[in-house]
């Protein structure tokens, strides 16, 4: 079919409402599916993905896969910014819609949509990482870009910062905090 791209690990199918990236073989958990084309804007666009506060990754080729890479609540994959390379974050079988999560790249209203991923913690508005709660935030924290795991706590109450279930503090030398900041 005309509409369909395919490369050794994935096809890229046009011929559904929302052209997506599925896989074709199956992917293992931490495999390399495909390197972003590295090519950088100092702003923001809807088909962009925020790489620091002033560089945005924005693929020159149109047909690549990266163009087509859709959000999920409960994606299959992430994004590892010190390679720029999209990661399993999962094992992917064949046929499996290839995603990841835009709240670890998005910081503010980049890309609002109304979610329809389907995961039972789906979001339902994607409106950007600064407006998540930080049990929100906590989840997904290890997938963050280096950009918004610098703005972790911006919008956050200082209730936020320091006190929520289960834990004893958010804020502490791993995240390169200090208590008596804020």
């Amino acid at each position: 079919m005309k509409d369909l791209q395919r490369n050794e690990k994935l096809i890229i199918d046009k011929n559904i409402p929302n052209p997506g990236i599925f896989a074709i073989v199956p992917i293992v958990r931490g495999e390399i599916i495909f390197y972003f084309d590295r090519h950088f804007v100092a702003t923001p666009t809807n088909i962009s993905m925020r790489v620091d506060e002033h560089r945005h990754q924005l693929s020159t080729d149109p047909t690549l896969p990266e163009n087509f890479l859709n959000h999920s609540c409960a994606p299959t994959s992430f994004v590892d910014f010190e390679i720029l390379a999209l990661k399993a974050l999962r094992d992917i079988l064949p046929g499996e819609q290839i995603t990841y999560n835009y709240y670890t790249s998005d910081w503010d209203d980049e890309d609002v949509f109304e979610c329809h991923c389907g995961a039972s913690d789906c979001h339902r508005y994607i409106r950007g990482f600064k407006n998540l709660p930080i049990e929100q935030r906590l989840k997904i924290k290890d997938f963050l870009s280096p950009f918004l795991l610098s703005k972790f706590y911006d919008g956050l109450s200082k209730d936020q910062k320091i006190c929520h279930p289960g834990r004893r503090s958010v804020w502490g030398p791993a995240l390169g905090g200090d208590l008596t900041k804020i």
